[in-house]
């Protein structure tokens, strides 16, 4: 792997720790079996969805199996990145799959778990009314991709003016270095798949504490995605102003 592979796995303990250590042997196989980088992308589109039909099940072995197989898409998610860097072989389509397998996965993981709780018996422990969790897993997933979608306009409105203006100094970060990186570091492991979410779907399964993980999530994605975004528009608008 290159420096900037390794520091992005470095940022999410999980893929560090077990993921990626996890997909080297399934690496191996794949090469072995001559399957390509985009088959394996299909199975772990395909791992994804059944996670999710597990969850919507509302039985607590459907939820155990869900989160292990949530966890088996992330190690093929390593599995054709590894692929692709050893073989060479890229493509457009390799790139498009790979990018929209990210925004997929949060598109199938909050809202079916929140339906599988909603339809469990563990609801009545905080609400009376079971919709309030797929609501919950409704805005965490919202927010998500709000969050991926507005990090990428952001980055093509920044190419955007670096493109049509005059070089310039580069400006003083509004924010000490490493303020910024112990934030990226945090929401690295807090609110991605490569952090402490798919473990703990593993744990809130087993010791039936989906309810919890949901309401946690539900609440605490919104805020902390709000001031995300708020902080990198007002930092591009003081770029653009300068």
């Amino acid at each position: 792997m290159n420096e900037a592979k390794i520091a992005s796995d470095r940022r999410n303990w999980w893929i560090w720790i077990a993921m990626r250590p996890a997909s080297y042997p399934l690496t191996w196989l794949a090469l072995q079996l001559r399957l390509s980088p985009n088959f394996v992308t299909c199975l772990y589109f395909l791992a994804n969805i059944l996670a999710a039909i597990f969850f919507i099940t509302a039985s607590c072995e459907g939820m155990i199996y869900g989160s292990l197989l949530y966890n088996l898409g992330l190690v093929l998610d390593c599995v054709d990145g590894n692929m692709a860097r050893t073989t060479g072989k890229t493509s457009p389509l390799g790139w498009f799959l790979d990018t929209l397998g990210a925004d997929f996965f949060y598109a199938v993981f909050f809202i079916p778990i929140g339906i599988g709780v909603a339809l469990s018996d563990n609801y009545t422990r905080f609400f009376e009314n079971p919709v309030w969790f797929v609501a919950l897993g409704s805005s965490t997933t919202a927010s998500i991709l709000l969050y991926r979608i507005s990090r990428m306009r952001l980055h093509l409105a920044s190419a955007q003016t670096n493109a049509t203006e005059p070089k310039k100094e580069k400006p003083a970060l509004s924010a000490p270095y490493g303020i910024r990186k112990l934030a990226l570091v945090i929401y690295s492991n807090v609110m991605t798949a490569g952090g402490c979410m798919l473990p703990l779907i593993v744990i809130a399964s087993l010791y039936q504490l989906v309810d919890v993980f949901v309401i946690t999530y539900g609440i605490v994605s919104p805020l902390i995605i709000s001031l995300v975004i708020g902080y990198h528009t007002m930092r591009f608008v003081k770029r653009s102003s300068r």
